[in-house]
């Protein structure tokens, strides 16, 4: 079976943008795919001088490099990165969305 990678950029906001949204924003990520090899990678940026916390929430149980579970926790320091791979080892392909959903005062 031919595994075929899928990238789907998200622009989330330009810098100014996002620090003046609300903490009740939520973004989405449409396509989250895992098992049979597929995998999805979540990468999350933070262009601000302060810290943000967080969690990106999944559609669906999947397992990661960060546990198991449908919510996982970031928080990203000022000009930080954080990361989140699927592991891509269950029997079935399972498929579904991720939401990110930033703190209350982030």
């Amino acid at each position: 079976m031919k595994k075929t990678i899928l990238v789907t950029l998200i622009v989330l906001a330009m810098r100014t943008s996002l620090m003046a949204q609300s903490a009740a924003t939520t973004h989405i990520f449409p396509q989250i795919a895992d098992g049979q090899g597929y995998a999805t990678e979540v990468i999350l940026l933070n262009p601000t001088n302060s810290g943000i916390k967080g969690a990106i929430e999944f559609s669906f149980n999947v397992s990661t490099d960060r546990g198991a579970g449908t919510r996982f926790p970031y928080e990203i320091p000022p000009g930080g990165v954080w990361k989140l791979r699927t592991s891509g080892t269950a029997a079935d392909v399972h498929t579904g969305h991720g939401t990110i959903v930033p703190d209350s005062g982030n």
